[in-house]
């Protein structure tokens, strides 16, 4: 269980930052300091063991057998191997093939908890990055489920990726007919307004895309031609006709980006353990999506602060206002273990005009 808990730093006692804390529970455990900078300005900082010293131990031990000194007893330690090998090749019948008894134990069913707290962070580092690209050009859309019956229903919710693989396919297909990049990110939620009247789990998709055309204000691709295209891929999946003239909605974002996925990251939480026990084979494996470029981008843009400054931010020295690094609010990340809460790192926001002395766009969102 991972909690995230606001903390406090005293500046002028250390004993009660993340760094002192941590060497208080697991001093036995090298590890080292370490943090990376996103693109919305946010601080993960953390621990990751120190190198293994049984690395260093192979490659002596690969130099050690090579001396002089030590040829004569590895020489005999190889011819003593070698009769071992041969006796047990005479003496000792191969195995050959026997039969397996097959394993009952079911793989484990992943998204029965929703989006996970590290892809609620991938989306919306992926909308900031959208919205710093094509400011006021973005368009956020919902498709929904044009099917009534609960056959066809089990079926879209089972078949979503396939059905949201295809309908991405083609929409790329229209943006490379404009000279448009394709750049989305998306996210998957329950309706839970229908779910309340008609007692149907059904999915829908919110994601967010350029809609305007670089020169104009004229739209990259139409409701029509979206609705239609949904049609398309959610017939050829499911294998029925449907009516999408009111399974689609579209609209210019005009605030921040990532709030409009926000809010619908955290919707259906309350079904989510009900659905879980009696559908689990309806919940998706993945609810949330990105493109390639865009995937590409949030990574190039992710910066590894150097391990002095990791040190200060776990330390409890990035909170002093003259820091180099200055952070403005924190939580504190705690992880239970043996019925030990355990502090693993700290997230925390960077201070706007820090960002810029460590964060460099240039050159990394080419491809948006």
């Amino acid at each position: 269980m991972i909690t995230l808990v606001k903390g406090e730093i005293n500046p002028t006692t250390r004993s009660s930052s993340v760094l002192g804390f941590f060497r208080s529970q697991s001093a036995d455990v090298p590890r080292l300091a370490t943090a990376s900078l996103l693109p919305s300005g946010k601080v993960r900082a953390g621990w990751i063991p120190a190198p293994k010293v049984s690395q260093s131990d192979r490659v002596y031990e690969h130099q050690r057998i090579h001396t002089e000194d030590d040829f004569a007893s590895y020489k005999s330690d190889l011819t003593g191997r070698y009769y071992c090998y041969r006796f047990s090749r005479e003496v000792v019948p191969p195995l050959g093939l026997s039969a397996v008894p097959n394993c009952h134990k079911l793989p484990r069913k992943h998204g029965l908890k929703g989006i996970t707290s590290q892809g609620r962070e991938n989306v919306k580092e992926s909308a900031f990055l959208l919205e710093r690209v094509y400011r006021k050009r973005l368009g956020f859309y919902t498709l929904t489920c044009p099917y009534t019956d609960a056959e066809s229903i089990h079926s879209y919710n089972q078949n979503i990726s396939y059905i949201l693989r295809s309908y991405f396919q083609e929409l790329k297909r229209e943006y490379d007919r404009k000279n448009c990049t394709w750049s989305y990110v998306s996210v998957l939620e329950w309706q839970t307004a229908r779910f309340d009247d008609t007692g149907f789990p059904v999915l829908h998709i919110h994601y967010i895309a350029p809609c305007y055309l670089p020169s104009s204000r004229s739209f990259i691709v139409d409701a029509n031609k979206i609705r239609s295209l949904w049609r398309t891929a959610v017939r050829n999946v499911v294998g029925k006709d449907c009516n999408t003239s009111a399974s689609v909605d579209s609209q210019v974002v005009s605030k921040s980006a990532a709030g409009y996925l926000a809010k619908y990251m955290s919707k259906g939480g309350d079904s989510f353990e009900f659905l879980a026990q009696n559908a689990p084979d309806q919940f998706p494996s993945q609810w949330w999506s990105t493109s390639r470029n865009l995937r590409k981008a949030l990574k190039d843009c992710t910066v590894i602060l150097p391990l002095h400054i990791s040190h200060d931010i776990l330390s409890g020295m990035a909170f002093e206002t003259d820091h180099p690094a200055y952070l403005q609010y924190h939580k504190y990340i705690y992880v239970q273990w043996k019925e030990i809460d355990i502090c693993v790192g700290i997230s925390a926001q960077m201070s706007t005009n820090m960002v810029a002395n460590w964060q460099d766009f240039r050159g990394k969102l080419g491809e948006l």
